[in-house]
C-alpha cells in the first residue's frame, strides 16, 4: 500500500482474473495476506492519505466469480503496516465480483451492528407513531 487516494493497480496491488476465484482455505490451513505500508518510493514507511478513522475498502482481485469464500478461514499480518492504526483493524470481504481488503476504526459499528440500528430505529419510529421511516443504507 503506497496512497490510498490512489489507483488499484498503481497504489495498491490489484490482480485482474479470468474464471472464478475458487477458496479453498480452512481453520488449519488459513491463507495469510500481508500488508506493508510503502512510502512514495516504495520503500517500507508510511502510506499516503490513510485515516485511522476512515472506514475503507480497497479491491485486490478482479474476477467472474467469486465462490468458497469463508472470513474466518483468512488473515491478514499488518505488522508491515508503519501507519497508526488506532485500534482500528483489517479484514478481508467478498463481492460477486472481487476480493476487498476492509479497514473498520476503533470506533466504528461493524456492518451488520449499523444494519441492526437502522431496524430498531425504523421500529421505534413504527411504535411512536410516524408516518416516515429512517432508512440508513449499508455501504461498503
Amino acid at each position: 500500500m503506497r496512497d490510498f487516494a490512489g489507483l488499484a493497480g498503481s497504489a495498491w496491488d490489484l490482480r485482474s482474473l479470468t474464471g472464478t476465484l475458487a477458496f479453498t482455505a480452512t481453520a488449519l490451513d488459513p491463507v495469510l495476506i500481508r500488508l506493508t505500508s510503502l512510502d512514495a518510493s516504495d520503500n517500507p514507511g508510511l502510506a499516503a492519505n490513510f485515516g485511522p478513522g476512515n472506514r475503507l475498502s480497497l479491491k485486490l482481485a478482479d474476477v467472474t466469480t467469486v465462490t468458497g469464500f469463508d472470513p474466518a478461514m483468512y488473515r491478514v499480518d499488518s505488522s508491515g503496516f508503519l501507519n497508526p492504526t488506532n485500534g482500528g483493524t483489517w479484514g478481508l470481504s467478498t463481492d460477486a465480483t472481487g476480493l476487498f481488503l476492509d479497514f473498520t476504526p476503533a470506533d466504528a459499528p461493524a456492518p451488520a451492528t449499523l444494519a441492526l440500528g437502522a431496524g430498531l430505529l425504523a421500529a421505534r419510529r413504527r411504535r411512536a407513531g410516524a408516518l416516515s421511516e429512517t432508512v440508513i443504507p449499508a455501504t461498503r
